[in-house]
């Protein structure tokens, strides 16, 4: 009887539905970049196939590492060989910015459901997927709060408080980011100037915290593993915001794609603004945006122009009103209405600020005065009511540089929020490139702008109180001469100079992946890193003693004239140099592997 009985189980165990043969678009848990889609997974008796559609800039490339390989439960499978790209070769994107290939793996387990695709194990930022099922079937949708509209749009509060920000994955927690980057994108909290320092995950329940320090509320942008960006989320001060992330992007797929699948939002907060990222938000956004097309053909005639933004304004804010939507919902609407007819405006003001440039220098900045808005332009300009602290919210950070130049005609209350932002903001430039607290700096209506100037100017004399050693000092000679002269310091031994900024986050990349090689593999290499006024200074000295090498700060004039002398215009530049000082090679842009092969080449 008990024969029988296991024979039994045998042949019911062995009748189990056979897995299939292709998946298309499968599922995973979760995934490190937004570029690489698996379009399909096919099985068969000499290999496992993969093919990828990749999207990114036109004209632009992308590589796939020769070592990568598949796992299940800790083994691995080898790439085989490929169709439509090269290991380890650049792959140039098409002009609509996509590209196809195929990958051929070791055959699978026959009973394996899930695996991994690993590209390189050492590849900084190298395509990663978790958990890719190959079973064909959809995961249950995951128990998530609901959000609930609330029947006004709640206000933020324009104090000096703290915030507690969760980032909690969703899925399988043994499968996490290493780290989640948080930027804010306004002065009145933390991680403006640079990223803040990446909060380790709990490798128990995956969830990253940070508290953040707000001066107001603001918003933030996520940065998983160094690659991934996520919409900004809005922060308050006071509140706990949970932020549930799901790893798999599915929501990038379905739209590209076109699947016929429900709707997985890649994030879902829990907070008083959780409503921003729901359903009835998402499809209010998706309606209005067919109607936020501008066109001028000449900035020139700056109340033309300003007019012009007016009447689209105008036009778009009556359709807004016509559809039918909760009030809280279409309030965010029009805030973010505003935040583009600002945004017009304020291109501009940079079009104009460019143009001054060109026809008498850079030196001329300092005389540059934008137009002034004709009086007729003041009403439906002050209209927008930019005084209102949920601008705060909205509002692009990379715009507050122009704001003196729209205040003015946005606001007529000299104490309203508008103005006094724009006094702040040169006054917290000041401070941190260590000129003082400016006149004027304790005479705010709103007591923020005070204290965050008052936190800064501690936050500079603590920094400056002991410079590190590794801080030198620049040579005086002529700006054309200045690289040469740095150089002539380390005359003998190899060198890598990075021109980097402590806003930059491909920059930090960069350093993290070179800093734990700076005692083994490249102990004989010299390190020079130069930065500029962009990179506040005493933000630059708090960072200074967590990397090793020669450290300096530069005029963006002296700087202006290396990068042009190495051909480069942006963030980062790399410059190796061999022991004769001679034969230097320059690369643009973060990439590992590029920058690892020219190190090499010079220590040879």
């Amino acid at each position: 009887m008990k024969r029988r009985l296991i024979l039994l189980a045998f042949l019911l165990g062995s009748c189990t539905a056979p897995l299939p043969q292709r998946v298309d678009f499968p599922h995973y848990g979760w995934r490190n970049n937004e570029t690489q889609e698996i379009v399909s997974v096919e099985r068969t008796d000499t290999a496992t196939i993969f093919t990828f559609k990749s999207f990114y800039k036109p004209g632009w490339w992308i590589k796939v590492a020769s070592d990568t390989h598949l796992e299940v439960e800790g083994k691995r499978f080898a790439l085989l060989h490929t169709e439509g790209i090269t290991p380890d070769k650049e792959l140039t994107m098409g002009e609509d910015g996509t590209a196809t290939y195929t990958l051929f793996f070791e055959p699978l387990p026959v009973r394996a459901k899930t695996v991994d695709y690993i590209e390189g194990e050492f590849v900084e930022g190298g395509f990663r997927f978790y958990g890719i099922d190959l079973t064909g079937k959809t995961p249950p949708p995951l128990p998530l709060p609901e959000t609930i509209v609330p029947e006004t749009f709640p206000e933020p509060s324009l104090e000096y408080g703290e915030a507690v920000l969760e980032i909690i994955p969703t899925g399988d927690v043994s499968r996490v980011p290493s780290y989640v980057t948080v930027r804010c994108r306004s002065y009145l909290c933390p991680g403006f100037e640079k990223a803040l320092d990446p909060e380790p995950v709990d490798v128990r329940t995956g969830v990253a915290r940070y508290n953040l320090k707000l001066y107001g509320p603001g918003a933030v942008n996520l940065y998983v593993d160094g690659a991934q960006s996520i919409q900004p989320i809005p922060v308050n001060p006071g509140e706990t915001l949970r932020v549930y992330l799901d790893g798999s992007d599915r929501a990038t797929t379905r739209r590209r794609f076109s699947l016929d699948e429900p709707e997985v939002p890649i994030v879902r907060p829990v907070g008083q603004y959780a409503f921003l990222f729901g359903p009835d938000a998402r499809k209010a956004m998706v309606s209005i945006a067919p109607d936020l097309s501008f066109e001028y053909d000449s900035k020139d005639d700056a109340g033309t122009y300003a007019d012009s933004v007016r009447v689209f304004y105008e036009r778009v804010s009556s359709r807004l009103q016509e559809k039918d939507l909760l009030p809280a919902i279409r309030e965010y609407a029009q805030n973010n209405l505003k935040d583009f007819a600002l945004q017009l405006l304020l291109q501009s003001v940079h079009t104009q600020r460019m143009n001054h440039r060109k026809l008498f220098g850079e030196e001329a900045e300092a005389f540059f005065r934008p137009w002034l808005f004709q009086e007729d332009d003041l009403a439906w300009i002050r209209a927008l009511d930019l005084d209102d602290p949920k601008t705060l919210l909205s509002i692009d950070f990379t715009l507050y540089g122009m704001i003196p130049a729209l205040a003015p005609a946005a606001s007529a209350d000299t104490t309203g929020l508008i103005r006094e932002y724009a006094r702040f903001t040169p006054m917290l430039r000041v401070v941190k490139r260590g000129g003082g607290l400016p006149e004027g700096w304790d005479r705010f209506s709103h007591p923020v702008f005070t204290k965050k100037l008052e936190d800064e100017q501690k936050a500079w004399l603590r920094a400056h109180a002991e410079v590190p050693e590794s801080v030198k000092e620049t040579p005086d000679v002529p700006d054309e001469e200045l690289l040469d002269a740095i150089l002539a310091e380390h005359r003998g031994k190899p060198v890598l100079v990075d021109i980097w900024a402590t806003w930059c986050t491909p920059c930090l990349a960069g350093i993290r992946a070179l800093e734990p090689l700076k005692t083994t593999d490249y102990a004989d290499v010299d390190f020079i890193y130069l930065t500029g006024e962009t990179s506040p200074k005493s933000t630059w000295l708090e960072m200074v003693p967590t990397i090793r090498g020669d450290h300096y700060y530069l005029t963006d004039k002296q700087l202006k004239s290396i990068l042009d002398r190495l051909g480069s215009d942006g963030y980062p530049t790399y410059f190796v140099a061999r022991r004769n000082g001679m034969n230097g090679s320059v690369l643009v842009g973060y990439n590992e592997e590029k920058l690892k092969n020219l190190i090499d080449k010079a220590l040879r």
